[in-house]
């Protein structure tokens, strides 16, 4: 169904004329086409969502079809869904979202494409597609009730949901959206998010609300030029995995992920990209399992559990040996390499070592290391660390391609069970971390 058979005309207030066609989505199970054109709104259409109401999408033709807030400080659409009647698989894509304000302090807050809220089972397996967002205050919203507790907290049913091709940035009086996404009460897992682009002002991903949970997050092939990939809020639970692969963020932006949550962190962080200079993540407790490939240049950094090792008798206490990182250095190439070991090494109790290190690659692969700096840290503050606690060592060697290759090794003296966390820095350069035999994520 055309959104103009309902009396909607580019140029002309078209909210009547979307209620009307959204009733008849409802009823009929067919979906509504918003041709090419400029439709304005004064008003909020409400989605169908009653029980025997079937609305399966709304779409336009992509850039062409523009829909825009006329002064009004609300969404385009709100979804209340209802008890008991989930909404699944809907669509809503291939439309740009403008408003038009009168000065830049105008209120939009709420000033949206559309918002999703109401009951428990919640909006899923929904696909957001090909959708803009300028000069308003988020693209989508999804704020339904939250309908599983776990024991982190309450979790929403909306989820698996994918989202790909948003965009947005500064529209009207200079004003851009504060998010594209937005979750007020956390969000459930299985949600995708893919090739997304513009300058938020805040992030593209927006999660908060206290006591409530954030399900996976993965996104991949993104362009960020503001604000940050991901931002978690006050009090929000996190305790799950987060991916950012394949994503290029501006040096206009701050971090990757900026955290003001609640103090668990997430279980793994692994970001791959071309960051600009900007910082991976700020305020995250620290993380026992996160990986970052900054293929811009300016750092990787990675932690994880030292999962295993293997020992050769010496004397009276075996000798451990864990295999720790491998760092490739690009020819004519210098990085400095921080690495530490911490945790429970057996019988010889807990402490740490960090050590550092500069290394050069010259043209050829030929390598020289350069040890900085080095300390080795008691658990107990009024005692040395005992002999035997883990030293780092380095090998150096070459690969096939004629780059440099720094393998960093872990080495101990004592017996019993060990819990040994370890986390390395690389800084400068051209290079790339690969985790040791004994390292795992």
């Amino acid at each position: 169904m055309l959104l103009t058979d309902f009396g909607a005309v580019s140029g002309r207030d078209s909210t009547a004329a979307l209620q009307a066609a959204l009733d008849a989505c409802g009823v009929t199970g067919r979906p509504v086409l918003a041709p090419a054109g400029t439709y304005l709104f004064s008003g909020t259409a409400a989605w169908p969502t009653a029980s025997g109401q079937n609305c399966p999408g709304l779409s336009g033709e992509g850039d062409k079809t523009l829909f825009v807030l006329a002064n009004y400080n609300g969404p385009v659409i709100r979804a209340t869904v209802q008890a008991n009647v989930p909404q699944t698989g809907r669509t809503i894509a291939h439309i740009n979202t403008q408003a038009q304000w009168p000065s830049a302090a105008a209120s939009h807050d709420r000033a949206a494409l559309i918002d999703i809220e109401g009951a428990s089972p919640g909006w899923s397996y929904g696909h957001f597609r090909d959708l803009g967002g300028y000069a308003i205050d988020h693209i989508v919203k999804i704020d339904t009730d939250p309908g599983a507790k776990s024991g982190d907290g309450w979790e929403s049913y909306s989820g698996w949901n994918d989202f790909s091709d948003l965009y947005g940035g500064p529209g009207s009086q200079g004003i851009r959206p504060d998010s594209f996404l937005l979750y007020p009460r956390g969000s459930s897992t299985g949600n995708t998010y893919t090739n997304f682009r513009g300058a938020p002002k805040r992030a593209f991903l927006r999660y908060e609300g206290p006591g409530f949970v954030v399900g996976d997050i993965v996104v991949t092939a993104g362009q960020l030029g503001g604000g940050r990939v991901i931002s978690i809020g006050p009090n929000t639970t996190f305790n799950r995995n987060i991916v950012v692969d394949g994503t290029q963020v501006d040096a206009g932006s701050t971090e990757v992920l900026a955290w003001d949550g609640g103090p668990t962190p997430p279980s793994r962080v692994m970001a791959r990209g071309s960051f600009g200079g900007s910082a991976p993540w700020s305020g995250v407790p620290p993380l026992g399992h996160s990986a970052v490939d900054d293929l811009g240049g300016s750092g990787w950094s990675a932690g994880a559990h030292i999962v295993e090792h293997g020992r050769t008798a010496d004397g009276g206490a075996a000798t451990n040996v864990a295999e720790l990182w491998k760092v490739t250095i690009a020819p004519r190439s210098m990085t400095r390499i921080e690495v530490s070991v911490t945790g429970s090494a057996g019988t010889l109790g807990a402490g740490g070592v960090i050590s550092t290190f500069d290394v050069a690659c010259g043209a050829r692969g030929a390598m020289r290391t350069v040890f900085v700096s080095g300390n080795q840290i008691s658990a107990d503050a009024t005692a040395g660390v005992p002999p035997g606690w883990p030293t780092i060592a380095t090998a150096e060697g070459t690969d096939p391609a004629g780059n440099c290759v720094l393998t960093l090794t872990a080495r101990w003296r004592g017996d019993g069970a060990s819990d040994l966390e370890t986390n390395i820095l690389a800084r400068h350069g051209r290079m790339k971390v690969q985790r040791g035999a004994q390292v795992g994520l």
